[in-house]
C-alpha cells in the first residue's frame, strides 16, 4: 500500500473554483473571518490550505454544493509538490500514469498497491511496454527526475486512483491546461489545451467525413477536438517535437481517438507523406518562426515561391495547399503580417491569388491565444481552382467568433451574406493591382458614420486645448530656485551604497502568475516607471512579501533610458528591469532629490547592450548637494515637470481636434460657423 501523503492542498484560486465564487470573495473570507482555515503549506505569496478543512468550513456556511472536477482534484493533490518540481513536470507524470491506468488497469492497480520504493520501477516497466503501442517516446529526463522523488509519485498515484475511468481524459486535460497557463512558454511551444484557436479551427470541419490532416499538431489539441465530433474517417498529425508527439499520442489514447502520427520531423524541410491528399487540412503553426529555405528550392510544394528565411508562414500555407484533395478545404492561422509584407511574400500571395487558391481571409479578435494579444489571421484555402474573388472579413470585434465563423467560410465561390462583421468580396484582379495586400481592413467599408459623435469629439478637443492653453499662460518657468547653489560633489550610486547611505535591490523576475489575483496590482514593471503610473493600492488586500517596497523607496529603470520615481506609499513589488534604491541616511540625500537627479542626461552615456540597452545602476552619477539645498532643486524640477505635463496635454488635445476635423472632412460632416464648434475654432 502507498504510504500516507500530505493533505490535498488548495491555493486561494482553487478555493474560488471550489466554492464557485470570485477570488476577491476568497480574499475577503481570509481577511474577515477568524475561523477561516490557516495555511498549512506554501508561502506568503502563494499560501496553500487543507482541502478537507476548507470544504468543512464552506459547508458550515451553507455551501453544500462544494465539489471539484476530476482535474481540480488532481491539481489539488499536485499542490503538495510545489517547490519540489515544476507543475509542468508534474503534469507529465499525471499524463503517463493516466495512460497506464487507461490502457493497463491491472498494472496501475499493482502500482497503487506497491510500496513507494517499488512504484517507480513498475511505472518505468509499464512505460516501456506502452511506447511501442503508441509509436512515440513518452518518458524523458524530466519524468525520470520525478520518478526518483518521494512522496511525489505516491501523491499522483493516490490522486488518480480516485478518478473514475470516464472522468480520466477530461481530468488530465484540465491538469495540462492549468499547467500550460502557468507555464506560458511551454503552452506557446506545444499548444494550449482547450484553446480558442483550436476550438475555432475544429468548428470549421463541418460534416466532412474524409481525411483530416494537421501538419503542426503539437499535443493534438485540434485533432482530439475533431475526433470528439465523430465525423472524420481518418485523422493524421505531424510535428517537429518528439516530446509533443508523445503527449499527443497519450492524449489520443485517453480520449479513445484513432489518430495516426508521423514520426517527428521538420515537415517544411522533409514532407512525411508527399502523396497524402486530405479533405480538410488544419494548421496552427508557430508564429514568427524562421526557417531554412535552401532545401525548398527543388521542393514541388513551394511552386508559388520561396518565403524569406525570416518567416515560414507562407511556407506553411503552401504545404497545406499541396496536401489538399481536389475539393478539399485548408484553414491556416498566421500573424497579420503575412497578409501584407512585401518582397518575396508579396509575389507568393500574387501567385496564390492567380492560381485561385485563396477563398477567404478573416482577421480574428485579439487574445485568441493566452501568450499573445496579437489578432491572428485565418486563411481559407483551396487547391488550384478558379476562384475569381476573395471574401475578406474583419472579425476583430466579433464576440464568440468560434460559434459563427463556420457559417461564413468554406463555400468556394458561393460567398454568404455576413451581417455580423465588416466584409467585402474583392475580385482577384483588384487584389493583384493593389500589391496583393489581403488585410481585410484595407478593403471593407468603415461602416455607418455618427456625425454627432464627430462634432462632439471636435468640440471636446477644442475646449480641452483651450483649457490647457489657459493653464500654460498662467504658469511660468523661473530658475531662481536653483540660483547661487554651492558646487556639487559628483558621486556614484555605488559609492553611496558603500558609504551605507543607500541600499540597492534588483527587481525580482516577473512571476505575477504565481501571485494571487488580488496581489498582482502591486507588481511594478519598467513601463510603469517610464509612464510614472504606480498603482494605487487603496482597497488592495494586505499582502506580505520580503521584496515589497517601503514609503520613500526610489524605483529606477535603466532600460533604454534612465527613469525614476519615488514610491510614496510602499507596498509595491518591483519586477524585472526595476531596481529599488532605499535611502538609509536621509540626512545625506532625500528620496525626491535622488529621483530628480539620477535621470540627468549625463548618465545616458553609460547605456550599454545591443538588443536592450541598460546602464549599470551602481555607476550612475549623482551631483550631491548639501541637504538644505536639495529641496530647492526638487521644487524647481517639479515646476518644470508640471509645465511639461501641461504641454503634453495641449499636444494631445490638439491631435484629437486634428483627427476629428479630418474625419469631418472625409465623411462630409458639416461644421457651421454659427455652431459651438465653429465659435471655438475661431
Amino acid at each position: 500500500m502507498t504510504t500516507p501523503i500530505p493533505d490535498a492542498l488548495l491555493a486561494p484560486s482553487d478555493i474560488a473554483d471550489l466554492a464557485h465564487v470570485s477570488r476577491s470573495v476568497v480574499s475577503n473570507w481570509r481577511k474577515r473571518s477568524v475561523t477561516f482555515p490557516e495555511p498549512i503549506a506554501g508561502s506568503d505569496a502563494k499560501p496553500l490550505f487543507s482541502r478537507d478543512q476548507v470544504v468543512a468550513w464552506l459547508r458550515l456556511r451553507g455551501h453544500d454544493n462544494v465539489g471539484q472536477s476530476a482535474g481540480a482534484r488532481i491539481w489539488s493533490a499536485l499542490n503538495a509538490l510545489r517547490g519540489l518540481v515544476s507543475m509542468d513536470d508534474a503534469a507529465q507524470v499525471v499524463l503517463l500514469l493516466a495512460t497506464i491506468k487507461s490502457s493497463m488497469p491491472s498494472t496501475f492497480a499493482a502500482i497503487s498497491e506497491a510500496q513507494p520504493a517499488s512504484q517507480c520501477e513498475l511505472i518505468r516497466h509499464a512505460a516501456r511496454e506502452i511506447e511501442p503501442r503508441l509509436g512515440a517516446q513518452i518518458t524523458d529526463a524530466r519524468i525520470e527526475r520525478i520518478l526518483q522523488s518521494q512522496p511525489g509519485v505516491s501523491v499522483v498515484v493516490e490522486a488518480l486512483s480516485s478518478i473514475a475511468d470516464q472522468e480520466l481524459a477530461e481530468g488530465v486535460d484540465d491538469v495540462l491546461a492549468r499547467s500550460s497557463r502557468s507555464q506560458v512558454k511551454v503552452g506557446a511551444e506545444y499548444g494550449f489545451v482547450g484553446s480558442r484557436t483550436s476550438s475555432l479551427l475544429a468548428s470549421l470541419i463541418g460534416t466532412s467525413d474524409g481525411v483530416v490532416y494537421d501538419p503542426a499538431c503539437g499535443i493534438a489539441n485540434l485533432l482530439v477536438q475533431v475526433a470528439k465530433q465523430n465525423v472524420a474517417r481518418r485523422l493524421i498529425g505531424s510535428d517537429i517535437n518528439q516530446e509533443a508527439l508523445g503527449i499527443a499520442a497519450q492524449r489520443s489514447l485517453l480520449h479513445n481517438a484513432a489518430i495516426q502520427f508521423y514520426p517527428a520531423r521538420d515537415v517544411l524541410r522533409e514532407d512525411p507523406d508527399p502523396e497524402l491528399r486530405a479533405d480538410v487540412v488544419l494548421a496552427e503553426p508557430p508564429l514568427g518562426l524562421r526557417w531554412d529555405p535552401k532545401p525548398g528550392v527543388v521542393d514541388p510544394r513551394y511552386a508559388f515561391g520561396l518565403p524569406p528565411a525570416s518567416s515560414s508562414e507562407l511556407a506553411w500555407i503552401q504545404h497545406v495547399i499541396a496536401h489538399l484533395a481536389p475539393r478539399g478545404n485548408g484553414y491556416v492561422l498566421t500573424s497579420p503580417g503575412a497578409l501584407s509584407r512585401g518582397g518575396a511574400e508579396r509575389k507568393i500571395r500574387a501567385n496564390l491569388l492567380s492560381a485561385g487558391c485563396v477563398e477567404a481571409i478573416v482577421t480574428l479578435p485579439p487574445k485568441m491565444l493566452p501568450h499573445t494579444s496579437i489578432g491572428l489571421a485565418l486563411w481559407v484555402l483551396r487547391s488550384r481552382g478558379e476562384l475569381a474573388d476573395v471574401m475578406l472579413i474583419d472579425a476583430g470585434d466579433v464576440d464568440g467568433i468560434e460559434t459563427v465563423l463556420s457559417q461564413w467560410v468554406g463555400r468556394g465561390n458561393d460567398h454568404p451574406v455576413v451581417n455580423d462583421a465588416p466584409n467585402a468580396v474583392v475580385p482577384v484582379a483588384d487584389l493583384l493591382a493593389a500589391e496583393s495586400v489581403l488585410t481585410p481592413a484595407r478593403w471593407v467599408d468603415v461602416g455607418p458614420i455618427d456625425a454627432d459623435a464627430i462634432l462632439s469629439r471636435l468640440s471636446d478637443a477644442v475646449e480641452g486645448a483651450g483649457t490647457a492653453v489657459d493653464q500654460i499662460a498662467g504658469s511660468s518657468l523661473s530658475y531662481d530656485l536653483v540660483a547661487d547653489l554651492p558646487q556639487s560633489r559628483l558621486i556614484t550610486v555605488g559609492e553611496l551604497v558603500r558609504a551605507g547611505v543607500v541600499e540597492v535591490r534588483l527587481g525580482r523576475p516577473d512571476r505575477s502568475r504565481d501571485l494571487e489575483e488580488d496581489a498582482e496590482p502591486r507588481v511594478v514593471r519598467a513601463s510603469d516607471i517610464r509612464n510614472r503610473t504606480l498603482a494605487d493600492l487603496a482597497g488592495v488586500p494586505a499582502f506580505s512579501h520580503a521584496d515589497l517596497t517601503q514609503a520613500g523607496d526610489v524605483l529606477v529603470t535603466t532600460m533604454h533610458e534612465v527613469r525614476a520615481l519615488v514610491d510614496p506609499t510602499g507596498g509595491h513589488l518591483p519586477s524585472t528591469g526595476v531596481e529599488r534604491l532605499r535611502i538609509r541616511d536621509r540626512s545625506v540625500i532625500s528620496p525626491e532629490y535622488l529621483a530628480a537627479v539620477i535621470v540627468g542626461p549625463w548618465n545616458a552615456r553609460l547605456q550599454q547592450g545591443t538588443t536592450i540597452q541598460r546602464a549599470p545602476i551602481r555607476e550612475l552619477e549623482i551631483p550631491l548637494l548639501p541637504r538644505a539645498d536639495q529641496d530647492r532643486v526638487v521644487a524647481q524640477q517639479l515646476a518644470s515637470e508640471r509645465l511639461r505635463t501641461m504641454a503634453v496635454q495641449l499636444a494631445e488635445q490638439a491631435r484629437r481636434a486634428q483627427d476629428a476635423a479630418l474625419d469631418a472632412i472625409r465623411f462630409n460632416v458639416p461644421i457651421s460657423r454659427g455652431s459651438d464648434v465653429g465659435d471655438q475654432l475661431r
